[in-house]
């Protein structure tokens, strides 16, 4: 396999932005830090300014002018991380207070102000940071400002006992609801619990425990927010249509007058130890059982965290990988893979196979040695690293493609890094990653080490549990409240203009469409697209009115097995041959069936384009609909209707579809099926529904990306030499 130079992984300027220096008139109380541009067109960087307030809040600005847009990102460097033991969940509680009204906003005001000006909004708190943010058109940058300085300044004037109550209720069944009540909901708790040491603030998940939710009260969270709040732990990212300098005096009015909180100091890299196996069990409201191992390894942004990401690429990533083809393809399983949990103070690698049902874990727990003793005794070949890294680097410049993804990583990285521009250095490790890293990582955290074995079993079915438990949960204590929450008073504050009267929008900014193409070959297909540079990217969707409401009610889930069957074998390559020729060119295809279509996604680097486009091709045209590529799709699809007989969502959104319609209408029926519906289709079926609803009159592409008309069009004649027909069935 020829292995293609990394160099040319992004051959073309990621983004647009403004060239300009630092503002030399920045106002009183704002010092300029630093400036990142691009130094070559092929740098995968963020250009970026960096300032930081008197009070000490971090200021990171990125213009880009492709779109009226700001997306306006405040995040606290706080998680459950900085919890104490029986005082857990308080991160995640404070993000909801914080959408309570504050000051100058009223009550649930902050909703109203955001999507009435024609915005998005929303908050997220995991171990390690909270973040909230805007997504606003440009002339209303300001308001975004107004009303996150208040938060962060004036929240404590409008907390009262009845919104604390409200959203602890809130709170309690968000858990109810995403833990205790999802299938497998509790397994990431039990694997804080036992793979860490008491105390330990990744001992418990962010949404913390049901007792200690009841026993906090409103003066703990006041005093939360006191501790952890101050402009000096938050870093304020905007990106987007912006003008410096004026951002600059905006940001000085409105946070510049808010004073510093306490000093806060990064917690310590604290690894999870474990001195021997453990084996812990619980049993759920299941229909397969679950193992998980999982081995203590690096914490975030090092080298050994992004080894262990490549491994379990090389474990499970791939369809030609050893979970991939020991436990998919030969059907043992019916999900296999493997991750590195990325952390601040420490990682975690996971191993997660859902064995068949009623099957013993004990066994699944031996294949699963013997498939990684094997794994690490072959050598890493450059095709597979190649194929990791070039994959890495796609999935990060589709990251930047909206100014959300830009600003939210300079964000993260800021506030996790400790530099705005991490990525440069993220990308540096990545090329500059080698076999021997890789080996060196697996060697020192997880061959022949120490680690949990977790199993979760169907209700009355412990007798599948991979072994009796060798750990038990202790009573867990309620910590004193520390020193570092005394003392802690909350001061109104004044400022030099009346925060009560909120900003007026600007001039509305003028929205240029985009200039598209259309055209109509004579088979009938539509084609429509339009070209953008900013990431050196192409995003296609073919897609062809064949989805679920093509079928007849006892076929239902046909269209999304033939989908599904569009992905297997084809006529010259075996799906690991496909999937390997596409991770080597850092491009992806993925079919998939929805209510009305049957999608082909397709994803490329502009420099590989014309290569993915030729592998397309063969999955659109050249599917060999194999006897054993259908046993197994089938097979997938019926355990999966059985999965979500576990899952109260779905279910729910299942009997409601039910009631919309008669039963003899197929809207009634489940995109993926019923048991009874999916079991009784045959390899005939798919290849009839194929033969007879995909058409090329049916069938529209779009396009989104660097490329334009003229070069794109020859690389799709065979899309343009398609014999049309009349598709079997009707649009109803």
């Amino acid at each position: 396999m020829k292995v293609i130079p990394l160099l040319t992984a992004c051959a073309f300027p990621v983004l647009l932005f403004s060239q300009h220096s630092a503002p030399t008139n920045t106002p009183k109380g704002v010092k300029f830090l630093e400036r990142a541009d691009k130094k070559d067109k092929n740098d995968i960087m963020i250009p970026f300014s960096k300032y930081q307030l008197d009070n000490g809040m971090t200021l990171l600005i990125h213009e880009d002018h492709s779109d009226p847009v700001v997306y306006v990102d405040v995040t606290y460097h706080v998680g459950s991380n900085r919890e104490q033991e029986g005082r857990s969940g308080f991160a995640h509680f404070f993000e909801h207070m914080m959408f309570q009204g504050s000051k100058h906003v009223g009550d649930e005001q902050h909703f109203k102000f955001v999507t009435e000006a024609g915005g998005t909004m929303n908050g997220t708190t995991n171990t390690d940071r909270t973040n909230y943010f805007e997504v606003l058109p440009s002339n209303q940058l300001e308001l975004a400002l107004w009303l996150e300085s208040d938060r962060m300044g004036y929240l404590l004037d409008s907390v009262t006992q009845e919104k604390f109550e409200v959203q602890r209720a809130t709170v309690k069944n968000e858990r109810g609801q995403r833990y205790d009540n999802a299938p497998y909901g509790l397994v990431q708790e039990k694997i804080g619990e036992a793979m860490f040491p008491e105390g330990h603030s990744y001992s418990w998940t962010t949404i913390g425990y049901i007792a200690d939710l009841n026993r906090v009260d409103v003066s703990d969270l006041k005093r939360f927010y006191l501790r952890w709040y101050g402009p000096n732990n938050a870093t304020l990212t905007l990106a987007g249509d912006i003008n410096l300098e004026k951002a600059i005096a905006l940001v000085e009015k409105y946070f510049g007058p808010i004073p510093r909180g306490p000093e806060v100091k990064d917690l310590p890299k604290t690894p999870a130890l474990l001195t021997e196996n453990r084996y812990i069990s619980y049993e759920d409201n299941v229909k397969f059982p679950q193992i998980n191992l999982v081995w203590a390894t690096a914490p975030s942004n090092t080298k050994d965290a992004m080894c262990m990401d490549a491994m379990a690429y090389l474990l499970s990533g791939t369809r030609s990988s050893p979970f991939q083809q020991n436990f998919i393809k030969n059907k043992k399983a019916i999900q296999a893979f493997s991750f590195q949990y990325d952390r601040e103070m420490a990682g975690l690698f996971m191993a997660q196979v859902r064995a068949n049902k009623d099957d013993s874990l004990s066994s699944t727990e031996k294949q699963i040695e013997a498939i990684m003793d094997l794994f690490q005794k072959q050598p890493v070949s450059p095709e597979i690293l190649t194929e990791f890294k070039n994959i890495s680097k796609s999935r990060i410049i589709s990251s930047l493609a909206t100014v959300n993804g830009k600003g939210a990583t300079l964000a993260a990285n800021q506030t996790l890094a400790h530099d705005a521009g991490y990525l440069s250095k993220e990308i540096k490790m990545l090329d500059e990653l080698t076999a021997e890293n890789l080996r060196q990582a697996w060697t020192k955290y997880v061959q022949g080490k120490p680690h949990l074995v977790l199993s979760v079993v169907p209700k009355g079915k412990g007798a599948l549990i991979a072994k009796q438990d060798t750990w038990k949960m202790y009573e867990r204590k309620i910590e004193p409240e520390s020193q570092e929450y005394k003392n802690l008073t909350y001061k109104p504050l004044s400022d030099g203009f009346d925060r009560s009267k909120n900003p007026a929008p600007g001039a509305p900014p003028i929205v240029v469409v985009p200039a598209f193409w259309k055209s109509k070959a004579p088979n009938g297909l539509q084609f429509i697209g339009t070209e953008t540079d900013e990431i050196p990217k192409v995003s296609i969707i073919v897609s062809t009115r064949a989805g679920h409401k093509y079928e007849t009610p006892d076929k239902a889930g046909l269209a999304y097995l033939c989908a599904n069957m569009m992905n297997e074998t084809t006529q010259n390559f075996t799906p690991e041959d496909m999937d390997n020729r596409l991770n080597t060119l850092g491009s992806s295809i993925d079919v998939s069936c929805n209510q009305d279509e049957i999608n082909v996604n397709i994803s490329s680097l502009t420099e590989n384009i014309e290569k993915t486009l030729v592998l397309a091709e063969e999955i659109m045209f050249k599917s060999k609909f194999t006897q054993e590529d259908f046993d197994r799709c089938k097979k997938q699809q019926l355990d999966a209707i059985q999965q979500q007989q576990s899952n109260a969502g779905i279910l729910a959104e299942q009997n409601f579809n039910r009631l919309l319609h008669n039963k003899e209408d197929i809207g009634g029926l489940p995109v993926i099926g019923t048991p009874e519906t999916v079991q009784k289709l045959t390899l005939d079926d798919v290849k009839n529904y194929y033969k007879t609803h995909y058409s090329p009159s049916a069938t529209k592409l779009m396009v989104v990306g660097n490329i334009n008309e003229k070069n794109l069009m020859p690389k799709l004649s065979y899309l343009t030499a398609w014999k049309d027909f009349t598709p079997s069935t009707a649009t109803p």
